[in-house]
């Protein structure tokens, strides 16, 4: 089988082509890939962004709401050692009253 250069040269020419098609496909799967790769890494950044936002506001939620109970820990005894210390003075009063009239 003898096969002419013009037949030749057409092959080439084919062969050409079809690496060229398959050359345009790649890079057009490799864009498409960049994109969707892109898009899923922007996705999951704003996703944990949010998380993390959402997490901090939750966190600062639950400080204030410790600070206002230690606030309300830090009255309550406040009052309690007031209370002990008017007794107390009540108690060396009498006590006092009672000494000197003895």
């Amino acid at each position: 089988a003898v096969v002419s250069t013009q037949s030749t040269g057409s092959v080439k020419e084919v062969l050409s082509r079809d690496i060229a098609a398959v050359a345009r496909d790649i890079d057009k799967v490799k864009l498409d890939l960049e994109g969707t790769l892109a898009g899923e890494v922007k996705s999951n950044h704003d996703t944990t962004t949010n998380s993390l936002t959402r997490l901090r506001a939750e966190s600062m939620s639950g400080f204030r709401t410790l600070q206002e109970s230690v606030d309300t820990m830090h009255s309550i005894l406040d009052s309690k050692i007031s209370l002990v210390e008017e007794e107390l003075r009540a108690e060396m009063k009498k006590t006092i009253k009672t000494v000197v009239v003895t």
